[in-house]
């Protein structure tokens, strides 16, 4: 049985460096990582059976990892950073008091997202389910976070992957995610470096927005069809008290 996934009418790309067709509107060649420009493209048919083995699945892989971190990045790490702040000075103080006494950060064992981590303050739960195009049926994204009074957002976001997608390079799809979150923010990429985390593949990365003077640093890594990112936004201002190193060492897999 084939799944048609796009048709005569709708939009594919082709990059424009190394002139690979890519299908699902990707933003950046999954082969080469140069940004793509938009051609029209025949009906795409992608057979079940093989899915897996298909080179056109790749494109479409790095596309959806992208579009899961970007929106995590957009909605938990930015917009969160301006939310309105209360004007009561006594209450700001508390916050203040609490937040920078890192001895006072609370232990945290989700058994949704297999993991214990700390935090500053006791998160907050949220769950989002995501329409991804060529997927059935909606990829749910996970996020606890954990905003401080200074707007700092401590926050670990996790999504798992149907089987369809292709986790085999898990570099391939480190790298995507980075680049789509750097698109999505409209940030430049101050730096970026394969890692590992727990013996899994791990990408680390600085991310700068001139737009309200923001930094957003983070360590995304796969494990199987899971994949994770701990990420904290700060106010460059800010930068002395954040705890980034903490945050991420605490983080463990059960």
């Amino acid at each position: 049985m084939s799944l048609v996934v796009s048709d005569n009418q709708k939009k594919s790309v082709r990059c424009k460096k190394c002139g690979s067709e890519l299908d699902e509107n990707p933003i950046f060649c999954g082969y080469c990582g140069e940004k793509v420009t938009w051609v029209m493209n025949p009906t795409v048919i992608i057979d079940q059976k093989n899915m897996s083995k298909s080179k056109t699945l790749f494109p479409k892989i790095v596309y959806i990892v992208s579009f899961l971190l970007a929106f995590v990045v957009v909605r938990y790490s930015v917009q969160e950073l301006f939310s309105p702040k209360s004007t009561n000075t006594d209450i700001q103080n508390k916050l203040v008091d609490h937040f920078d006494n890192t001895e006072l950060w609370v232990d945290f064992s989700s058994t949704l997202g297999h993991f214990e981590v700390i935090f500053p303050a006791y998160p907050s739960h949220d769950r989002t389910p995501l329409n991804i195009p060529g997927l059935d049926q909606p990829v749910n994204l996970e996020t606890y976070s954990s905003g401080q009074s200074d707007g700092t957002t401590y926050a670990v976001n996790w999504t798992v992957y149907p089987s369809i997608v292709d986790t085999s390079v898990p570099r391939n799809n480190l790298e995507g995610s980075v680049n789509g979150t750097v698109w999505s923010t409209n940030g430049d990429l101050v730096s970026s470096k394969f890692s590992s985390f727990s013996n899994y593949d791990a990408v680390d990365y600085l991310i700068y927005k001139t737009d309200g003077d923001v930094y957003i640093r983070g360590k995304n890594f796969l494990v199987d069809h899971t994949i994770y990112q701990i990420v904290v936004s700060y106010e460059s201002k800010n930068s002395a008290g954040v705890q980034f190193d903490k945050f991420v060492n605490s983080f463990r897999l059960n």
